[in-house]
């Protein structure tokens, strides 16, 4: 069987993070996020930051794999302003 996508995640709270039930509080309230994707070669790289959490996920895809494709979805918001660059 030819080898599927690798992920390695990472959660990282950083110093403004002033813990979960502000952080719940804050995206119940409604914030804006961006998101980037980056693509080098085989490797995929997705950035967010969000009320004192960084989160960073690289996806390595099989090597000549041409095309990726992402899938945006979320509980009770409103998705807007999207960008292909």
């Amino acid at each position: 069987m030819e080898p599927k996508a690798e992920n390695k995640l990472r959660v990282k709270k950083e110093d403004d993070f002033e813990g979960w039930d502000k952080w719940k509080e804050r995206n119940k309230k409604g914030i804006n996020s961006e998101v980037i994707f980056r693509r080098n070669k085989n490797i995929i790289v997705f950035d967010t930051d969000n009320a004192g959490i960084s989160i960073e996920c690289q996806t390595k895809v099989p090597k000549g794999t041409n095309n990726v494709y992402v899938a945006l979805t979320g509980n009770l918001c409103a998705l807007m302003d999207i960008r292909i660059c």
